[in-house]
């Protein structure tokens, strides 16, 4: 795919459509409606008036082989520099895992993510393989 890179801000205040991978040196503000079809990579964004997204930030974490226990759940915190209270974080279940598993994250202390893996199985203990989860942290300002 082809990219698109801007050495300065971008403002869309009508309507852009970008059908590139596109980079983008300063903020992005949008009161209008902006589409990306490609990956986006700027410092940060303003949605309509709205917070502003300060960063996505991108991190993985091996998971050891536990069992969770029927209906249980299974948590751990790890580090992740640069996260802070309040920081929408994001997480999913990697497809090796049995189906009973389902997982949520959140940011439990400055730098510090927590993952929860639950069994929603009532009858089965589930045992998780060892593998490299991945999260997204987006920080509003």
């Amino acid at each position: 795919m082809a990219k698109t890179t801007i050495n300065s801000e971008l403002a869309v205040t009508q309507t852009a459509t970008f059908n590139s991978d596109v980079s983008i040196a300063g903020e992005v503000t949008v009161t209008g409606t902006a589409t990306f079809n490609g990956k986006l990579a700027a410092g940060s964004f303003q949605l309509n008036g709205g917070g502003v997204v300060d960063i996505f930030q991108q991190y993985a974490y091996e998971v050891p082989a536990v069992t969770v226990t029927s209906g249980e759940t299974y948590s751990v915190t790890f580090t992740a520099t640069g996260v802070s209270l309040g920081d929408f974080t994001f997480t999913q279940t990697p497809d090796g895992q049995n189906d009973d598993l389902i997982s949520t994250a959140y940011v439990d202390a400055a730098d510090v993510v927590k993952l929860k893996v639950h069994n929603v199985n009532k009858n089965t203990d589930r045992a998780t393989t060892t593998e490299t989860w991945g999260f997204l942290a987006i920080s509003f300002v």
